[in-house]
């Protein structure tokens, strides 16, 4: 029996050559034996269609099918930018493409038309790395645009829920859908954040178009465990200068959605004879607002002195938190009371 040595610098006897397909490569960026151009937009891209249609699914139709490009010297191609066709071109010779966060979108639908799987499986890993609060909308979007992406889409929606009260901060969330919305507050898994941040993002989203959003409140609304949510919370957020400035004219409508949806959850709490924590729930129903006592002004005197004497003067406030039966409330809690009252007029 003989034994055949192996060659340390070989693998099992074969011999590969440094940078072969590098040598393509250079062929093609010296005009050497090219026979197609690609026309993308302003610029003119040398290359082989023995190579292009070796490498890429969509030239291989093209180039062995019955289309009339086989017989063309010149193909159009518009619906890529120069950079990216380039990019395509090049990896038909080398076998490598870059990502980076400026190309990665163009290059997965890029991947996706010239039908190069293993570029869109890779392109589809680099996104799901790179998500980030400003660009999670997009990639999300691309997402629900290119064909099979459905894990990248998926991915995009987990960060988003991860990731709740930061996103909807962005100036993608303003343009989310009310499909995509209740998707991810009906998501149990993974859990996303507490009641008053859920409470917090659905009423940040109503307030960017409240005119077309309002009739989504309600069913918004029913994601979130509105017992959980302490009045103090409630009347602070929605009587906050910011939020009663964005939502306009439309703040005392919203103001009753929120006390109607909340006051229909108790009634069917109550029937089903559950209990809650007294301690955290909102106790809307032991508000009096400002039905204690009739408001009027209250009288005090203060001590003034002026030119060297003592003077007592009477003082009027004119401020229903002065009188002793409010004094312990704040204009907004009383507010908040009436309006769960029925009394928000005036």
């Amino acid at each position: 029996m003989s034994f055949i040595k192996k060659f340390p610098e070989m693998n099992n006897n074969v011999y590969e050559r440094p940078d072969h397909s590098a040598w393509l490569q250079t062929i093609r960026e010296q005009d050497e034996l090219c026979d197609v151009t690609i026309k993308v937009r302003n610029k003119k891209i040398r290359a082989h269609k023995l190579v292009l249609a070796a490498t890429i699914n969509y030239f291989h139709r093209m180039f062995l099918g019955n289309f009339e490009e086989r017989m063309k010297d010149v193909i159009s191609i518009d619906n890529f930018d120069e950079e990216i066709m380039e990019a395509i071109v090049t990896f038909s010779y080398t076998g490598k493409i870059a990502f980076t966060k400026e190309n990665a979108a163009d290059l997965l639908k890029a991947a996706d038309f010239f039908e190069l799987t293993d570029v869109k499986d890779n392109c589809m890993k680099f996104l799901k790395y790179n998500l980030e609060t400003k660009n999670v909308f997009a990639i999300l979007h691309l997402a629900k645009l290119v064909p099979g992406c459905t894990s990248l889409l998926e991915r995009s929606k987990t960060f988003i829920r991860r990731n709740f009260r930061e996103v909807s901060l962005t100036d993608g969330y303003r343009n989310i859908d009310i499909e995509l919305l209740e998707s991810i507050l009906s998501r149990k898994v993974p859990p996303i954040y507490n009641s008053e941040i859920i409470f917090e993002v659905i009423m940040r989203w109503i307030s960017t178009d409240v005119d077309s959003k309002m009739t989504h409140l309600s069913e918004l609304l029913r994601h979130v465990s509105l017992f959980d949510l302490s009045s103090q919370f409630l009347i602070s957020f929605l009587f906050e200068d910011e939020f009663r400035d964005s939502v306009g004219p439309k703040h005392r409508e919203i103001v009753a959605e929120v006390l109607s949806v909340f006051n229909e959850l108790k009634l069917n709490n109550d029937s089903k004879n559950t209990t809650t924590d007294e301690t955290n729930s909102l106790d809307l129903y032991n508000m009096p607002g400002t039905s204690l006592v009739k408001f009027s002004s209250i009288i005090d005197t203060d001590i003034e002195f002026r030119n060297n004497a003592t003077h007592c003067i009477k003082t009027r406030f004119h401020s229903i938190t002065a009188m002793n039966e409010y004094m312990s409330k704040s204009f907004e809690e009383l507010r908040f009371e009436d309006y769960n009252a029925g009394r928000n007029e005036g």
